[in-house]
């Protein structure tokens, strides 16, 4: 059984994360150009839905995600020891979404 963990952000901290500008990313073009070519079509950043998916494919009423790897702790033991700047920030924050995954 899974247990609902909430997370609290500062006011500041979610201003800043709204500041951030999205950028495509190499696995998000390579999905977006892989269902192209298979006939599928969808929207990027698809406003109208929450949370604002990368792809949505409103025909079949699908919406994806695209995360990267790092922000959800892969191959954690390794990469946590490569952070150097701002680690008291940093490392907590990515082990809450460890558990929150």
């Amino acid at each position: 059984m899974m247990t609902k963990i909430n997370f609290k952000t500062s006011p500041q901290i979610s201003k800043n994360m709204k500041l951030q500008s999205h950028g495509k990313s190499k696995t998000e073009d390579f999905l977006a150009h892989t269902l192209w070519n298979e006939g599928i079509r969808y929207r990027r950043n698809y406003k109208a839905l929450p949370g604002k998916p990368d792809i949505a494919i409103t025909k079949y009423k699908i919406a994806i995600f695209v995360d990267g790897e790092f922000w959800h702790g892969f191959n954690w033991k390794e990469k946590k020891k490569r952070i150097k700047r701002n680690r008291s920030y940093w490392i907590p924050k990515i082990e809450k979404n460890k558990i929150r995954d």
